[in-house]
């Protein structure tokens, strides 16, 4: 849906202008997405990865792109502001979105005590997904899709939602990883390169990460609990 969206209609330059005016953060002679764009504020698989290897891959993966839409496009300044390796996840449920509001991270002891039941009574083992592909969406955000083996994250997902509604805004329509956000507007013919570019670093993900725990804006819950 997020390439088809793309490819039918173009970048949204207003997104990309918004990432580049509000949403970055420079440092270490990179730049990187503030938090308020990637944190989640709700339950999310990952952050980190708990998979050091496939969080060392993407980051290569994101620098390298980086590096040739830089090449490609001739831009005199960062192309893409990275998601901290470290920050990498696959968000479940969120209470607020950078897009849509402002962003409040926060869970009460109540929610957290709903989320930890949710989690024991839906979730019994690991959830597996296969990372694979590289997509830029209409917005500009590069992401990497998962597809799960598990059929439980679905009913755990169903499950969160009816027990803590506050963290139900705006849910992700696929289970992906974002990488980082696009910080130039390309025209149409470099646009089709880096959808050529998209194809050959795209080629190179193609991983099973398994996930033991997810985690909370405070803690994380081990799956298969009491």
């Amino acid at each position: 849906m997020f390439l088809a969206r793309a490819s039918r209609r173009g970048l949204d330059a207003g997104e990309i202008e918004h990432s580049i005016s509000e949403l970055c953060d420079p440092r270490d002679g990179r730049v990187y997405l503030h938090p308020k764009a990637f944190r989640p504020t709700g339950l999310a698989l990952g952050n980190p990865l708990g998979d050091t290897r496939i969080e060392r891959h993407l980051w290569r993966i994101a620098k390298l792109l980086s590096k040739q839409i830089q090449n490609l496009t001739c831009h005199p300044k960062p192309v893409i502001a990275f998601v901290p390796p470290a920050a990498y996840h696959i968000t479940l449920v969120n209470r607020t979105h950078f897009e849509s509001s402002r962003v409040v991270e926060n869970m009460s002891r109540a929610e957290v005590s709903r989320a930890q039941e949710v989690t024991h009574d839906t979730v019994r083992e690991p959830l597996e997904f296969h990372l694979n592909g590289l997509i830029l969406t209409r917005e500009g955000r590069f992401i990497v899709p998962g597809y799960s083996r598990n059929a439980a994250v679905f009913e755990f997902r169903k499950g969160l939602v009816a027990a803590i509604p506050e963290l139900a805004v705006e849910l992700p329509i696929t289970t992906h990883i974002k990488i980082g956000h696009l910080l130039v507007i390309p025209n149409s013919d470099e646009r089709r390169r880096i959808n050529e570019l998209l194809a050959v670093c795209g080629q190179r993900i193609n991983d099973r990460i398994v996930f033991r725990d997810v985690s909370t804006p405070w803690n994380r819950i081990v799956f298969g609990g009491p």
